[in-house]
């Protein structure tokens, strides 16, 4: 993103740089990072990313950003979903709502990756602003363990998909206070080898390949041997995939001499496999954006088709339904 971590960042420096962002011939991007300034009485923290889509050869750019502040001892003294936030789905991704929410749920509680307010990916009604939050607590407490709790400390990372047709080539490239590491996850076999139903679940997936690389030096080692997907049923496919994409997190956290708590990852099976959602869809189907987001509805929608985050509600009256405090006033 090209930001300058050598001093505590600002929110415009952050906008500035996610207006900047291209994808230079990908179909789909998360770049995302965390600088935490500590020192006396006062911890503050930025967490961000933007995630991006090629739509008709036009990027498509959804940013988040969360500030936390926190006391002396890491309880939440404040926190705040910055103006620029845009959602996945439109103008359902209430900012307003999502950013009370977090003030509501969050103030007050200490920022640790045990709390089970910060570690419920439910609670605060987005996906994004749960991945920042859990993320930056786990980054903290990873900071802490290395005996580093004063200074400025930060992590940037891009995961970006290209396509060729048959084939996802997923690049992510993280920076961990000045230690880098490089993977490849290459998704191969697809074509008419994935079935969605009408809610936008996979429900069926024959012989989909998975290989996956760690870079060093100018070359690319694999991780592990090629493996193969098959399933029959959304909760197997799900499954089976986090499990099949962890060796790759797992051995960039090695790399990184991150042993626990690697969740501030975007190659963490959770999180990844939100954006491999995304450019699976965006390849199925033609970089259609509603289908695209269609996708991302199936993800975030339970069996008993009940929504996960605010942003999947089918309509106003479904978000009334399901999330008590979010009103009209919210759009």
């Amino acid at each position: 993103m090209g930001l300058d971590f050598d001093h505590e960042l600002s929110f415009q420096e952050i906008e500035e740089a996610q207006a900047r962002l291209s994808l230079n011939g990908g179909i789909c991007a998360r770049f995302g990072g965390i600088q935490i300034s500590a020192g006396g009485e006062r911890t503050k923290i930025l967490a961000w990313q933007c995630n991006m889509a090629d739509v008709q050869n036009f990027d498509v750019r959804l940013p988040a950003v969360v500030e936390i502040i926190l006391d002396s001892r890491d309880k939440i003294e404040s926190i705040e979903l910055k103006p620029n936030f845009k959602g996945s789905q439109g103008i359902i991704c209430s900012g307003a709502y999502i950013g009370r929410r977090l003030q509501k749920v969050l103030t007050g509680e200490e920022l640790s990756s045990a709390n089970v307010v910060v570690n419920n990916p439910c609670i605060l009604h987005c996906r994004h602003t749960y991945e920042l939050v859990y993320g930056a607590a786990c980054f903290l407490e990873n900071v802490r363990k290395n005996g580093d709790d004063s200074g400025l400390h930060h992590v940037a990372e891009s995961t970006v998909a290209y396509s060729n047709g048959s084939e996802l080539e997923c690049f992510d490239e993280i920076e961990v206070d000045g230690r880098t590491s490089q993977t490849k996850i290459c998704i191969g076999n697809l074509t008419g080898n994935i079935e969605y139903d009408r809610s936008g679940k996979v429900i069926n997936v024959q012989n989909i390949s998975i290989r996956g690389f760690t870079k060093n030096g100018p070359d690319w080692t694999p991780v592990k041997k090629p493996v193969s997907l098959s399933a029959s049923g959304n909760k197997e496919y799900n499954i089976k995939l986090m499990k099949l994409l962890s060796p790759y997190w797992r051995a960039s956290g090695k790399k990184l001499r991150v042993k626990t708590k690697f969740h501030f990852s975007q190659i963490w099976a959770p999180t990844f496999f939100g954006i491999l959602s995304q450019a699976l869809g965006l390849v199925i189907f033609n970089n259609n954006y509603a289908y695209f987001q269609h996708c991302i509805y199936g993800i975030q929608r339970t069996e008993n088709h009940v929504p996960l985050c605010i942003g999947v509600s089918d309509d106003i009256s479904d978000a009334m339904n399901h999330f008590k405090d979010f009103s009209i006033e919210d759009i």
